[in-house]
């Protein structure tokens, strides 16, 4: 008797649901790339940077107030002693950098 009776199949919710899933996939596909496309563009401009010596790196900081601090850098084959305020930058010392030093 329920072989005789008009069935009407109606698209169950994974059906439904399938082309929005895809989409989010596609769209989180998308902004990882795009996220790995970005970091390796900057992973490449440090290396780039570090290769000709122009990086510039942080050796120490010291915060002295809530708003102000000091930082040793290094750059271009010299070393930077550098006070920071919320308002200004201030060079306080620099030396060169020996030669054992940059190794």
């Amino acid at each position: 008797m329920l072989a005789n009776l008009p069935m009407r199949a109606e698209p169950g919710p994974i059906d439904g649901a399938l082309p929005s899933v895809l989409a989010w996939l596609g769209v989180a596909g998308a902004a990882g790339g795009f996220w790995w496309w970005v970091r390796a563009g900057s992973r490449a401009l440090r290396r780039k940077g570090s290769a000709d010596g122009q990086a510039i790196v942080r050796l120490s900081s010291q915060a002295l107030t809530p708003h102000a601090s000091v930082h040793a850098v290094r750059w271009n084959g010299e070393e930077y002693l550098l006070a920071c305020t919320s308002q200004e930058i201030t060079l306080v010392s620099r030396r060169p950098t020996s030669a054992t030093e940059d190794a």
